[in-house]
């Protein structure tokens, strides 16, 4: 993997009481992480599905 390459994709199962509204190109924070949104998220029951990848923030 290169420099230039894209941080990998992670397929999340979030509750959507955590969550409450979420879209994508959405960041959020998980642990130490910033996370994007990196797909449009769906609903399943009580949980939102997506994937994500960690946000690399220019000069952080």
């Amino acid at each position: 993997m290169s420099p230039l390459d894209p941080p990998p994709l992670t397929p999340m199962t979030v509750h959507r009481s955590l969550l409450p509204d979420i879209r994508r190109g959405s960041v959020f924070i998980l642990g130490e992480e910033e996370l994007l949104v990196a797909d449009e998220p769906r609903i399943e029951g009580e949980f939102w599905r997506f994937h994500a990848r960690r946000n690399e923030r220019p000069n952080a």
